[in-house]
């Protein structure tokens, strides 16, 4: 159970699912108490508070099944998500040759085929000119910001400026 879900002591396991659901029992807190770590437990689910839980505990695991991820990822976006998600970025030990993104796409839905799979020449073509938020960094070390639409054409000049808009087609 420890190995499947890759936990060690440290964990800090956030667990708002009813006990009576095997996966929460034995992937949530079974896993946790086996590895000597800590549990969060929640009276109940609350799709609006996971987050701020998440954050207010430093809970570094959660696992869910199913329809309350939708919940979770439909709700409201929030002023530190960009500072939030490049402080997990930082934070982990082997982060291999993606290390830390100049720009990130938050997408609700991805174009897939009709086997799901992710149609990837699909979102580099549309790129950060598309209808979603993209976040991006304008240096190597400083925090990631929400593009505007004046910082999307700044950026498709630059390519047009150094000859280099056949990349853009």
């Amino acid at each position: 159970m420890r190995k499947l879900a890759s936990l060690d002591s440290d964990v800090v396991s956030y667990v708002a699912m009813p006990m009576f659901h095997s996966n929460c029992f034995f992937m949530g807190v079974g896993a946790t108490l086996a590895v000597g770590g800590t549990a969060v437990l929640k009276r109940k689910f609350s799709a609006s508070q996971e987050i701020a839980d998440i954050r207010k505990y430093g809970c570094t695991y959660f696992k869910y099944v199913g329809k309350p991820v939708s919940y979770i990822l439909a709700q409201p976006e929030q002023p530190d998500d960009a500072d939030q998600f490049d402080a997990f970025l930082n934070e982990q030990e082997d982060p291999g040759t993606k290390w830390s993104p100049r720009y990130i796409r938050l997408s609700t839905s991805l174009p897939v085929t009709e086997t799901k799979k992710v149609l990837k020449r699909k979102l580099r073509s549309e790129r950060w000119e598309c209808e979603e938020r993209v976040f991006h960094r304008l240096a190597k070390g400083e925090r990631l910001c929400c593009m505007s639409e004046a910082d999307r054409e700044a950026l498709r000049a630059s390519f047009v400026a150094r000859g280099r808009e056949s990349a853009l087609i």
